[in-house]
Formats: C-alpha cells, structure tokens, sequence
C-alpha cells in the first residue's frame, strides 16, 4: 500500500512538473511569433514605448541598453 502512495504521488509530481515545462515552451514559441511580427518595423521605437508603458525611465541604465539592443537590431538578425 505504500509504495503505491508513493508512485501516484511522484506521477503528480512529474505531471506538474511536464505542464510547467510545457508551458515555458509555448510562452517562448509566443515571443518567437511576436518577435517576427516586427520585421520591416521600427524596434526602436517599439521598445521606448514598451519602456515608457511599464512606466521605466528610459534614461536609467538598463532600459538604456534595452533601447540600444532594440535599435542595432535588423530583419537578418531577427529571422
């Protein structure tokens, strides 16, 4: 009786822990797609109002490389 406790419990367990990496997978694949959606577009831009929306200060350090990054950025480098 109590190996078989233990069995269900470390199914529950790997369950969990399956759904969770699922997860994480889907929510990369997302951005993958979102990230494609800005080809031909202005990433600059894009990423200053993503700074201002989250109500960061665009002249602090690391927003400052966040815009930097987003405007070296091109359609090679993104695909």
């Amino acid at each position: 009786m109590g190996n078989e406790k233990i069995r269900d419990h470390s199914r529950g367990g790997l369950r969990v822990v399956a759904i969770f990496e699922a997860t994480k997978g889907l929510l990369v694949l997302f951005a993958g797609f979102e990230l494609l959606a800005f080809i031909h577009k202005d990433l600059h831009l894009a990423a200053e109002q993503l700074v201002r929306h989250l109500h960061i200060n665009p002249a602090r350090h690391y927003p400052r490389i966040f815009i930097d990054a987003a405007n070296h950025l091109n359609d090679v480098h993104l695909v």
